[in-house]
């Protein structure tokens, strides 16, 4: 439940699922989808309002996004140990995963072409004290001449961090 799949969300409370029982940790899916920051989950289950404060400050700090294109899966195209995906839901909420790792993430816009990211510990439901800031480029419009393509990008300031828009099938 704590992916970002509201219809499956919806079904499984239609189902008879119980958000309040505790699945592991000592955790039930309420407060799972709080640690992990799934918000629109949080939408959906929390009937009764008792994340709603917690919601509404994380809200003011990360606004609901306004432009689509940071929206969708990216990859840093690398193999092996050096592959990192970045997920950016249009919800301002997302994950980055490589190697054996995926952390969720909160992501607000910056302007019209940088967003800032802010990583969550998954085990403690706090925000990491380190941001990202990534600058979007439309396809072949990238500054630096370098890895030219036609796919847009997100590159991590002037970093050799760059994360390619992965295309979704039709």
């Amino acid at each position: 439940m704590l992916k970002h799949d509201i219809e499956l969300t919806k079904f499984w409370l239609g189902k008879g699922g119980d958000p309040t029982i505790r699945i592991w940790d000592n955790l039930n899916t309420l407060d799972a989808a709080k640690r992990m920051y799934a918000l629109s989950t949080l939408a959906v289950i929390d009937k009764d309002g008792v994340h709603a404060e917690f919601v509404k400050k994380v809200r003011l700090e990360f606004p609901l996004p306004t432009n689509d294109d940071f929206a969708g899966t990216w990859s840093n195209r690398q193999d092996g140990f050096g592959a990192s995906s970045l997920t950016l839901s249009a919800d301002g909420t997302g994950s980055i995963a490589g190697g054996v790792m995926l952390v969720p993430l909160l992501w607000k816009e910056l302007g019209s072409d940088k967003i800032e990211l802010a990583m969550v510990n998954p085990e403690s439901g706090e925000l990491i004290d380190m941001r990202m800031q990534l600058v979007y480029y439309e396809g072949a419009k990238e500054p630096t001449g370098r890895g030219r393509d036609a796919l847009p990008r997100l590159r991590a300031g002037e970093g050799d961090q760059v994360f390619y828009r992965v295309e979704e099938e039709e």
